[in-house]
């Protein structure tokens, strides 16, 4: 053929080619369209359900005789979970390839099941019933609310003909999945089996998007006690998505390393597989390192890789987080602490640092998610002050032993959620841990109406299979679905989050910030709450001097007392972050004791820490008085022990019935918040409840409330017993129904000797009724035989004379001997994408 005939053979098959590829994603955009209708209809349903009025009726859901599923019991799914061929598993090996029917799965179409985290549930026994109680009065309570998803769920599926999972899962754990299904268990144990959504890459990728992230990691903190902080570290690393970009910071006490760094200057990499590999084995390596962690430079140097990397356009042009990670106060506290006379303004400096930066950063500011682990009070400080500086979406927690790795970190998630606007998610490609083959997750982050956070995430599962049917072929799927990955990958849409959705995702994890009442901006000099006027005194100075300072202002004019949450809340906006002095001292060998002479109580918003611990390490240790600062770090638990001579500023107070209130404190420069009109940093009149007040009465009838339904069986079922068909005695009339102490091949086997003992029975009823309507010949001798017959063998019978209990091309094959079907693999989860 000559190229000038080829030219235009080529360009037909460029043409065709094509074609082809936009009529196939024409056809898929059609069934992704589909699913998000489904999903908008679940969508509108979980919004409906866990909005305020709803959940405080909550418990009449739980009184109308109809009961959940939960998806980890040993049986509670009743006699609707039966076999059934709605969702087969593809052409691959799993928990129930043993089983007789090997495709087909247990199954309830009627409910969808339920699944809590772990540690939430407890078994109750009533009578002769064992009941499936939630611990938590507030979970329960979401329980009974989350019972009017299910009619949407069942009708969303039916109406749109999904071939595939379809559920919902809201930000408190709770997960409905229709059908039903029992979920695997990595031990038959209702305490340790459960789920967690918000750790799931789908729940992650849906609610908080692409993102750019660096993490500073405190190498100082480390020990030969393995703590929560860096497994929750590792956890974190491994679930980043591929159109994340990230770097991780390692903070010694001398320097701030970018482990895995490909040059200098040190940009963000994207998070493929094999970069995550290479970070996660990175910091399993670290050792302890001595000293504090000079944690000023790192911060800035992690500032610096973030607009390095997007001028070189290694980002994901989404959201930016930096992300701490601390134990040990920074190394410029070590001043601070060996020469208690000192100016400290550590903490100050560190702020300075990140606003000088984020200034630097143009209109895409940078939220900071601090985590601490340990009882170092200064870390707090630090890690609290620049959440609240960061001018951005920004979230303190504190770390505790107890608490999961999976989970300990999920404030870095939210933070996500608050920065981006919603939209659909589509995952990668992945085999589903049910056995329905290679499938995609289409998510929906769903928001609160009200405060635009939050709530929840619904998702439904698309196999590669249905993507095929309806595109022309698998590689013509897979191409479909990689087309709108990479769609979706390049859009971006980040939101400004409202400030009150800001303090409440703070109040849940470790305390809301302070307002910011002092700067260039804030013209006031004094601040009123209730009858008092409050100051600042500026210079730095020991606390007899501060309260020398105060009194030169006039008669009644001293140090400030702070015995109520209101009065705390003004005076953390105006403090200084390194702690500002108020009236409070313990004199040496003395308990604290307000300057009025009355003795201190502890209040809720005072100290977050055993301050009784450091008042005798300087009444012991050091010989000196114990005096109180109060710092910006937030609203409550911002109190601080320091020796009374070191130097601080501090907060004067004056009644506003003094004689010389006018000439301390003009008319026109006092801040009254219940008059003076401003725009506040940080929003403090919110309504922070995580939880509706509910009336009395409706968390009365909560208290009885069972949504849950009660165990058939408490002594247990296998995992086959679970899951598979023929592993169950009451699950209706299947194929191969077996009892609980029986496999499915040992029912099957069962089941052909009981037909052929039936088919004997009848046969020498028949033959005995017959010789006694027809009396014998006798006979002289042995019988005669057939020529050539055996007279040891039996008589033939064929197979189509026997009743077996299946079609015969359904006939079980031999359970593999290497297999043990009671209990499923131990690594479970890790290769469950679930």
């Amino acid at each position: 053929m000559s190229s000038t005939s080829a030219k235009p053979a080529l360009f037909l098959a460029l043409l065709c080619t094509s074609v082809l590829t936009s009529l196939a994603n024409e056809r898929f955009n059609q069934l992704y369209n589909e699913k998000i209708e489904a999903l908008s209809d679940v969508s509108s349903q979980l919004i409906n359900t866990l909005e305020r009025s709803a959940r405080c009726r909550a418990a009449q859901n739980c009184n109308d005789g109809e009961c959940l599923p939960n998806a980890c019991s040993h049986d509670s799914f009743g006699k609707d979970y039966k076999c059934s061929s709605l969702l087969q598993t593809v052409g691959q090996s799993d928990f129930c390839s043993e089983s007789c029917i090997p495709r087909n799965r247990l199954l309830s179409l009627r409910t969808p099941s339920l699944t809590l985290p772990s540690n939430t549930l407890r078994h109750k026994r009533t009578g002769r019933v064992q009941n499936i109680e939630v611990r938590s009065l507030e979970l329960r309570r979401d329980v009974c609310a989350f019972k009017r998803i299910q009619p949407s769920l069942r009708e969303a599926f039916n109406k749109h003909k999904l071939r595939s999972w379809l559920y919902v899962a809201s930000n408190t754990g709770l997960m409905m999945t229709y059908p039903s299904a029992a979920h695997p268990r990595s031990e038959p144990s209702l305490q340790t089996c459960g789920f967690v959504p918000m750790t799931r890459p789908w729940y992650i990728a849906a609610a908080s998007g692409s993102k750019d992230v660096v993490f500073l990691f405190d190498r100082t903190s480390l020990t030969t006690t393995e703590k929560v902080l860096r497994k929750a570290f590792l956890s974190e690393l491994e679930r980043l998505q591929r159109d994340d970009f990230v770097a991780v910071i390692a903070v010694s006490g001398d320097k701030a390393e970018v482990l895995a760094s490909s040059g200098s200057p040190s940009t963000l990499r994207q998070a493929d597989e094999s970069f995550k590999e290479t970070l996660v084995q990175a910091v399993r390596r670290l050792s302890p390192s001595p000293g504090k962690p000079v944690m000023k430079e790192a911060i800035e140097k992690a500032f610096d890789i973030l607009q390095e990397s997007e001028t070189q356009r290694r980002s994901s042009l989404c959201s930016r987080i930096i992300v701490v990670l601390a134990g040990n106060a920074p190394a410029c506290f070590q001043d601070c602490n060996d020469q208690s006379a000192s100016e400290c303004t550590c903490t100050a400096e560190i702020v300075n640092a990140v606003r000088a930066k984020q200034n630097g950063m143009g209109n895409r500011r940078v939220s900071i998610v601090s985590f601490t682990e340990g009882k170092d009070n200064d870390a707090q400080r630090v890690a609290r002050s620049i959440v609240c500086e960061s001018a951005a979406a920004s979230v303190w927690h504190q770390v505790e032993p107890d608490e999961s790795s999976d989970s300990a970190l999920s404030a870095y998630t939210d933070i996500g959620s608050l920065t981006q606007t919603s939209r659909e998610y589509t995952s990668d490609i992945y085999i589903d841990g049910f056995g329905l083959g290679d499938m995609i997750t289409i998510a929906k982050p769903v928001y609160e109406r009200e405060t635009n956070a939050l709530v929840g995430v619904s998702g439904v599962d698309i196999t590669i299979t249905e993507v095929a049917d309806r595109v022309g072929g698998s590689d013509a799927a897979r191409d479909a679905i990689e087309d709108q990955i990479r769609k979706e990958r390049r859009s971006c849409s980040p939101r400004k989050p409202d400030s009150c959705a800001q303090q409440k995702l703070r109040a849940r994890y470790g305390g809301i910030c302070a307002d910011v009442l002092v700067g260039e901006t804030r013209p006031w000099r004094c601040y009123r709450a209730g009858s008092s006027l409050f100051f600042r005194s500026e210079t730095l100075e020991s606390w007899e001097d501060a309260r020398a300072s105060c009194r030169t202002f006039g008669s009644g004019a001293d140090l400030a007392v702070l015995d109520n949450d209101g009065k705390n809340e003004l005076v953390a906006a105006i403090s200084a972050y390194d702690g500002s002095w108020i009236g409070l001292r313990a004199e040496q060998n003395r308990e604290l004791e307000w300057i009025s002479g009355s003795p201190f109580e502890k209040k809720d918003f005072s100290f977050n820490f055993d301050y009784e611990i450091d008042i005798n390490r300087l009444h012991e240790g050091e010989l000196i008085a114990a005096c109180v600062t109060v710092d910006r770090r937030g609203t409550s638990g911002n109190w601080n022990i320091e020796p009374c001579d070191s130097k601080r500023m501090a907060i004067c107070e004056v009644k506003t019935t003094a004689e010389n209130v006018s000439s301390i404190c003009p008319q026109d420069t006092i801040f009254d918040r219940r008059t003076t009109v401003y725009e506040p940093v940080h929003k403090v009149d919110c309504d922070l409840s995580e939880t509706d007040r509910c009336p009395v009465d409706n968390d009365s009838a909560l208290k009885n409330a069972n949504p849950l339904c009660p165990e058939g069986n408490s002594r247990g079922r296998s995992e086959s017993d679970r899951r598979c068909c023929g592993g169950r005695s009451d699950t209706g009339p299947t194929q191969c129904q077996t009892t609980d102490k029986k496999s499915s091949s040992g029912a099957v086997i069962g089941g052909a000797v009981g037909a052929v003992i039936v088919v004997g029975l009848a046969a020498l009823v028949a033959i005995i009724f017959f010789r006694r309507k027809r009396k014998p010949e006798k006979v002289q001798g042995p019988p005669l035989e057939p020529p050539g017959s055996d007279p040891s063998s039996p008589p033939d019978r064929s197979e189509d004379d026997l009743q077996l209990p299946f079609p015969k091309s359904q006939a079980p094959e031999s359970p593999s001997k290497n297999v043990d079907r009671s209990k499923p693999p131990s690594d479970l989860y890790d290769r469950l994408d679930i």
